[in-house]
């Protein structure tokens, strides 16, 4: 069994693809091993910003060799009555392989009469000779978000190929790439191990390039860093995951770096201070044993020691450039009152079809009017303010150097500025998209005003999501929406408010039956994939969407309570009852008519009758009162009675004035039934 190492050196591999090569790189091996029939190799992969490298060990020298018995035509259609070859064995030989004639075949009798049969013989294979082949196709199978060509080299990567490192045991699997030939040499660290190294065998390679100050593994890179963070931090690092992945995929031999700045940068809000250092210089940011009050003090991660100190003076020089950009226009935006700048927004378009983002926080006034009486204790003005002053951050400098703090700019500028905790939380709040269960009432109207207008115009315009892309984030913009009225228990019919949000745009190009049409259903699909997950199934959502109720909290309830229901042996019988009643009825126009109790013979159809009457006020007077549970508890009495019927009576006779009658009591059961859902659409 032979040990296989194939290793790229690539320069500086960016940290988001990293993880993906890796698995990549090991799921392509894998499969080659795979096709071949190869069993119980164990596979390893390896990524750093400077290499991408796949181990295998276990590997068979040769593959086994084996018989492959191929069925052709019968016989009488694979030889004339001469018996000459007919064009039907040609065919089957010419996909047996090359040089297959007719005297390799034989004639051999089965339970489904006679037939020609070929033995393919596959010998044993060279694996190393098969991988050398395989390599470059491995290598030109990964896929990048993006690649790059280098000098004059015809095939691209993610970054620039240096060497190739191609080992089967202490030989070298010869094989040329994008003009680099493998060989058996590789490097270690890049500054504390230039020197190239010779490996004599694959199994070298792992301790070889520890002890050339790499860390290969990803998690012991992370963990390494993670601890060196916390040490040096006293355990005040702020070490989100995010970027914890990103540093552990920058450095090869971690050196965490302790760092400070100038108490004055404490001035500017923690998101800014913490954006700059986080995202724009992955600094890990330190704050107090409280957690909550930063501290002038950072650490960087480099992939040297820092035995001179100029890596921390180095950071903390390029640190003090980014708080000196953001301190100034955060200087000049704070000092400018934020409703002054929502003139600047008469300037700035939202969209081409949409107008203004003035435009759109008018829009944002009138559809809050209309959601505030539904709103649980809002104060108006203060919702009103909070639109006025909602989007009045896009044009401050700050965001325009810092878009990821939109909203949050906003919010500590409005405090700051002396505006309502509401008003300010509802700044802060609007591009929320999940955890809207502690906003406020005024955080609520400014989120749905602003996601409704969006939506609404959007799907107006055309612009609707497809099944590739959705390019305005509407999907998310639903749901939030629907999240909002679910976790506040808000009662707006959807119909009523995307018309009345239809009408405030001025130039739609779909109409409004349509763009409504097609936003009712695509809400029903975004809360039958948010139910999904509370293992409501989509077809209980859609039974009940089938009434044409657009109150979302109250097709979630009764979802809910009808997916309970069908759990249980009433609701599975009651909605066999219901399928075969709805046979029955087909397509049948009966009179608008009621029972006739006169007409009712047997003993099982007047029992229905009275129980259909007694359930049916019960049943209207708990869907009025929302108690849906309830309501599916009182049709469960219909079971006994609905399974004697269907035992006891005929429906179909040859009395006329009977079947009629009988077709009428089926029907104000279904109808009974379908004040609860549409059971048409529950399948099963």
């Amino acid at each position: 069994m032979a040990t296989v190492l194939i290793e790229l050196l690539v320069e500086d591999m960016p940290s988001r693809v990293q993880t993906g090569a890796k698995e990549q790189f090991a799921k392509s091996l894998g499969a080659f091993f795979d096709g071949l029939d190869l069993k119980d190799i164990r596979i390893e992969s390896y990524v750093t910003c400077a290499r991408l490298a796949v181990m295998a060990y276990g590997v068979p020298e040769r593959t086994k060799a084996a018989e492959e018995e191929r069925r052709g035509p019968r016989a009488e259609a694979a030889f004339d009555a001469d018996g000459n070859p007919t064009k039907a064995l040609a065919g089957f030989l010419r996909g047996c392989g090359e040089n297959v004639t007719a005297a390799d075949v034989e004639k051999r009798e089965t339970e489904k009469g006679t037939f020609v049969f070929y033995t393919m013989k596959k010998p044993a294979q060279s694996v190393k000779e098969l991988l050398t082949c395989e390599i470059t196709h491995i290598i030109d199978g990964f896929s990048w978000p993006k690649s790059m060509r280098w000098s004059d080299t015809p095939k691209a990567f993610i970054r620039p190929v240096e060497a190739i490192t191609a080992l089967w045991d202490a030989s070298v699997m010869d094989m040329e790439w994008n003009g680099i030939s493998s060989g058996r040499k590789t490097r270690g660290h890049m500054f504390l191990s230039p020197n190239m190294l010779k490996l004599s065998h694959a199994e070298e390679y792992v301790s070889s390039i520890h002890n050339a100050h790499v860390i290969l593994e990803q998690e012991d890179r992370l963990n390494e860093i993670k601890s060196q963070v916390s040490a040096i931090s006293q355990n005040g690092a702020k070490m989100e995951t995010g970027l914890l992945n990103e540093v552990s995929g920058l450095v090869e031999a971690p050196t965490a770096v302790l760092g400070e700045f100038n108490e004055l940068y404490l001035d500017l809000p923690n998101e800014l201070l913490e954006i700059t250092m986080a995202e724009h210089q992955r600094y890990f940011p330190i704050y107090d044993e409280s957690g909550k009050t930063l501290l002038p003090k950072f650490v960087g991660v480099s992939n040297v020691p820092d035995r001179t100190g100029n890596v921390k003076t180095g950071y903390e020089k390029v640190l003090t450039a980014r708080f000196n950009d953001a301190k100034f226009y955060w200087d000049m935006d704070v000092k400018t009152p934020l409703v002054e700048q929502s003139k600047k927004l008469e300037a700035m378009t939202f969209h081409k079809d949409l107008g203004q983002l003035s435009d759109k926080i008018s829009r944002m006034k009138k559809i809050s009017k209309s959601l505030g009486q539904r709103l649980v204790g809002v104060d108006t003005a203060l919702l009103e303010r909070a639109i006025c002053l909602a989007k009045c951050d896009l044009v401050t400098g700050t965001v325009f150097e810092f878009p990821e703090l939109q909203g949050l700019v906003g919010a500590e500028i409005a405090q700051r500025q002396g505006e309502n905790e509401d008003v300010v939380e509802a700044i802060a709040s609007q591009y929320l998209y999940d955890d809207f269960a502690s906003v406020s009432s005024v955080a609520q109207g400014v989120i749905l005003a602003d996601r409704l207008d969006t939506l609404v115009g959007f799907y107006a315009a055309g612009l609707k999501p497809t099944g590739s892309g959705d390019p305005f984030a509407l999907r998310r913009a639903a749901l939030s929406i629907i999240r909002v009225l679910r976790e506040h228990q808000l009662r707006i019919p959807l119909k009523s408010i995307f018309e009345h949000v239809y009408d405030l745009h001025s130039a739609p190009k779909v109409s409004k039956e349509d763009t409504v049409k097609e936003l009712l259903s695509f809400f029903m699909n975004r809360l039958q994939v948010l139910l999904k997950s509370e293992n409501i199934s989509a077809d209980c959502v859609d039974a009940v969407f089938g009434l044409n109720i657009d109150d979302i909290v109250d097709v979630a309830e009764r979802a809910t309570a009808l997916q309970s229901f069908l759990k249980g042996e009433d609701g599975a019988a009651l909605h066999g009852a219901y399928k075969r009643a709805a046979n029955i009825l087909g397509d049948i126009n009966l009179p608008k008519d009621s029972v006739k109790a006169e007409l009712l013979q047997e003993a099982a159809e007047r029992n229905l009758f009275a129980k259909i009457e007694s359930v049916g006020g019960n049943v209207n007077n708990q869907l009025k009162d929302e108690s849906y549970k309830e309501a599916m508890k009182s049709l469960s009495e219909l079971r006994g009675p609905i399974d004697q019927f269907f035992s006891d009576v005929m429906v179909m006779v040859d009395d006329e004035a009977v079947k009629q009658n009988r077709l009428l009591l089926l029907s104000s059961m279904t109808s009974l039934l379908g004040r609860v859902a549409d059971f048409k659409r529950v399948s099963g």
